[in-house]
């Protein structure tokens, strides 16, 4: 270092009065020595310690897209290791705040894009270091991808969660002396930065991979003729067995030896199938030899009820009750599918919902008046009723909003897909931001002074989806 040289070279010639200069101020003063700003900068160091996890994790449906609202890792940990000049023989520490920033490279069509690099955006600060050997800073993928998100080029909003795998980050800081001077540090590596990223997680449950219970509840005349005739096990209403399947290599994939439970054909090997069941949009498919055909319904916690029958000349059917041995609820979401909703059916039915965003006002008012406690992430269900040819009445078209009005009207248009809400006294107004299958994405409000309104995702119970033109002004 040129300026401790310098003054060893000081020092060696004018060493007497130094010392006695020296032995002047400690007597005035009386007490340790405070650095200069000079002094804390250069003797100054901060270096980070990666906690465990290392990265954000996201979550991964079969077809790879990230799954609604879920981060398997949302939230990181660091150690922040800092060092000044003595510090290990009690000097004070001349330190009151260290604050970091963030930077952010993404590739997106194997085009490489970076943002804050030519921008101070600040994810936060540490100013506690009342225990200096475990000073820690904290922060979750919400904060982190909240100061990009005006960057991005809308690619990410067709899912809940804006990270992609492969994102990868940047962490530098600045270091705020007791004086009030800055330390900012310019330089790669360890001492002055901290890289983490986004990883991906395949996170998709087999929910007919194993043993299962099952009951005959009904049966056609053929079947219970041709299992007596060919001394099948026999099929009895009410009698009881037990099937297993098997989950392949493939997500979501589960191989059926016996696709109608021990009827003779399946006795003997002939009805093998594959299932395929994406957890996440719920979406139940069966296909096999003989052209099997499922039909699932009375889906009730552990239970559901299989109607089968297969391409044949014969009557044949049957009716299953099929209850799980591990003890958890089948998915309530899980559907075939049928097609997308016809005219006259696109919006009649029951309709589950949740809230994606809730505005203050909404939850004001919701608390005051004691209503259900909305908030992101609350669900319920409401009933849409055909009145005529392209309107329909909407029982509770606030979404389970306490306070305010109950009923609405919509219109819809078929071949165009334009849906309309009649705005009422309050001037009702929904919009749709997203279709996809069987959720569409309504954003309403109303015209008070009470900023009310917020984000709903309304699914259908159906096993069809949403006219993909459906739309509002």
């Amino acid at each position: 270092m040129v300026e401790l040289n310098f003054m060893k070279k000081f020092m060696k010639n004018f060493a007497f009065p130094i010392v006695l200069i020296t032995a002047i101020i400690f007597q005035a003063c009386n007490k340790d020595p405070v650095y200069d700003e000079i002094t804390w900068k250069a003797s100054t160091s901060l270096s980070i310690e990666a906690g465990d996890p290392v990265s954000f994790v996201l979550l991964m449906t079969a077809d790879e897209v990230p799954v609604p609202s879920e981060m398997s890792v949302d939230e990181l940990t660091i150690g922040l290791n800092l060092d000044w000049e003595e510090k290990d023989k009690g000097a004070e520490n001349p330190i009151s705040k260290v604050t970091f920033y963030v930077q952010m490279e993404e590739i997106i069509d194997g085009v490489q894009n970076t943002y804050g690099y030519d921008s101070e955006l600040e994810l936060g600060s540490v100013d506690d270091f009342s225990d200096i050997e475990n000073v820690t800073f904290t922060f979750n993928s919400t904060d982190v991808y909240a100061l990009f998100e005006s960057s991005f080029d809308g690619s990410r909003d067709q899912y809940d969660v804006k990270a992609r795998p492969g994102d990868s980050f940047v962490i530098w800081w600045k270091i705020t002396g007791n004086d009030g001077s800055i330390l900012s540090v310019d330089c790669f590596g360890p001492g002055c930065q901290y890289g983490f990223g986004v990883d991906a997680k395949s996170d998709v449950f087999n929910w007919w991979d194993g043993t299962f219970d099952y009951e005959w509840i009904d049966a056609s005349d053929d079947v219970m003729y041709w299992d007596d005739y060919y001394g099948g096990p026999a099929v009895e209403i009410g009698g009881t067995g037990t099937i297993t399947f098997a989950a392949t290599e493939n997500a979501g994939e589960t191989y059926v030896s016996q696709s109608m439970f021990n009827y003779y054909f399946s006795a003997n090997d002939d009805a093998t199938a594959l299932i395929n069941h994406d957890e996440y949009t719920g979406l139940f498919e069966i296909e096999g030899d003989m052209g099997i055909e499922w039909t699932i319904s009375n889906i009730d916690g552990s239970s559901l009820d299989i109607w089968w029958t297969y391409d044949t000349s014969y009557d044949d059917w049957a009716e299953v009750t099929l209850t799980r041995q591990d003890g958890k609820d089948w998915p309530t979401n899980m559907y075939q599918y049928a097609g997308t909703a016809p005219e006259g059916s696109v919006w009649n039915g029951t309709f589950n919902y949740e809230w994606l965003v809730a505005s203050s006002g909404v939850q004001t008012w919701d608390d005051y008046y004691e209503g259900p406690e909305i908030e992101a992430g609350f669900t319920g269900s409401m009933d849409i009723t055909t009145t005529g040819a392209g309107t329909s009445e909407v029982e509770h078209g606030w979404f389970g909003y306490y306070y305010g009005e109950v009923l609405a009207n919509l219109t819809f248009d078929y071949s165009s897909g334009l849906m309309s809400v009649a705005p009422g006294s309050d001037n009702l107004t929904w919009e749709i931001i997203n279709v996809e299958d069987r959720a569409i994405d309504i954003e309403w409000s109303i015209d008070t002074d009470y900023d009310e309104g917020g984000t709903v995702r309304l699914f259908r119970t159906d096993n069809y989806h949403w006219p993909e033109n459906t739309h509002s002004n």
